[in-house]
């Protein structure tokens, strides 16, 4: 039975619900979250290569530092 078959059945039935439109608020602040999510997952992604192209060279920070993305790190590196 093709899909548009099946939901024209249930909507005969009443087995269908409309879908939830969120008010525009609620809907800007969800993109505003989804953002910041895809912001905080690119500054982990960014502070792992740069973890990565300093240990490549031979550079260890997480011996002299106990934070490689630290304050005191950040001055060693620039």
């Amino acid at each position: 039975m093709a899909d548009s078959r099946w939901l024209a059945m249930l909507a005969r039935c009443g087995l269908l619900r409309g879908s939830f439109i969120p008010p525009e608020e609620l809907g800007n602040l969800r993109l505003i979250s989804r953002e910041r999510q895809k912001l905080v997952g690119m500054l982990a992604s960014e502070k792992n290569r740069l973890h990565e192209v300093l240990t490549d060279g031979g550079i260890r920070l997480s011996v002299v530092v106990s934070d490689i993305h630290g304050q005191a790190a950040r001055h060693m590196i620039v």
